[in-house]
Parts: structure tokens; sequence; C-alpha cells
């Protein structure tokens, strides 16, 4: 058939199809799955956010060498102690120096921050990384060398789709 892969969300099981077992992106966007990960869109577009591994898939056996968004960071809980949570007004006016995921084994001041969340008081909460593009993380499709912004649901814990809504450049805001 013409299907890629499946997999089942909080369980073993995932199944390729064809060559798609070969290709890495495709086996990570499925164990995202298998950790509970949903889909990262971009807009009113399904598997647009290519700054991480939850959008679309790569017919690659070798790459793209690239990470999970900053939501999907948050909810594996891997950077844990270099996130920071803020809510919309307690974090007005204050100053973070974010560091790519790339840059975490080597930052252990805990000063500098993997992921902010930003809580709103509802569900759908913001996630703000730095995409930095280098090492294990270089082939990064979307947002390289940006800082980009995410809104996902479910407390930054549950299964749910994110939603790339800006990707800032030195000075840029959102």
């Amino acid at each position: 058939g013409s299907w890629i892969a499946y997999a089942y969300v909080n369980h073993w099981l995932s199944v390729y199809n064809n060559q798609w077992c070969n290709y890495v992106s495709g086996q990570m966007h499925e164990i995202g799955h298998n950790l509970a990960l949903a889909h990262s869109n971009e807009g009113a577009t399904a598997y647009a956010d290519q700054t991480g591994m939850m959008g679309y898939s790569y017919g690659s056996d070798d790459g793209p060498r690239m990470c999970f968004n900053a939501a999907k960071s948050f909810q594996l809980g891997w950077y844990s102690n270099n996130v920071q949570t803020v809510t919309l007004t307690s974090g007005m006016g204050q100053s973070y120096t974010l560091v790519g995921i790339v840059n975490y084994p080597n930052d252990t001041s805990n000063e500098n921050k993997v992921v902010l969340k930003v809580e709103t008081g509802t569900p759908n909460d913001y996630y703000i990384n730095f995409n930095r593009r280098t090492g294990f993380n270089s082939g990064t499709k979307e947002g390289g060398d940006q800082v980009t912004i995410v809104l996902q649901g479910g407390d930054g814990v549950n299964y749910s789709q994110s939603d790339l809504l800006a990707k800032l450049s030195a000075g840029g805001s959102y």
C-alpha cells in the first residue's frame, strides 16, 4: 500500500512499510508516538513543523540530523534541570538565556535554559527554544539558529499536537 508507518501511542509497537524501516526520520517520528508525542504542525498544515521530528518524515537512511521541537522536548523531560517555567504575568520583563539542545550536556550551570515554558492559565501553553543548528541537530529543516515558539495543549505532559507559531532571528519579537 501507500502508507508509510504507524505506531501506537504509549506502546512499544511501531510498524514501517517497505523502505521506510530504513529511514531515520520515520523511525524517530514513530518512536515519538511510542513515547506519547503527537504531531507537530505549522499553521493549518499538519506535519508542517520542520523544526523537529514530529513533523514530516524524510526518505533518507542517514538523516536529517534533528531533534524534537520545544514542546516535545519539554514533554519528554530530558532537559528538566534546564527548563524555566513562567506565567504570562510573572515572566514579563524577565530575561533568559536560551541555549540549543546540542549545548545541554556541556552547560551544567543551570543558568542557561534549553526550554522556556510560558503558562497561559489554559491547557495551551507556549514553549520556546533556540533551535541551534549544529552537531546532532545540524540537519534541522526549518528555524535553524533561530528562536522558535510553539503552542501545545495538554499542559506539556499529555498527548497533544503542537503548532509552530514563530521563528525569530536576532532582534525579532512575537
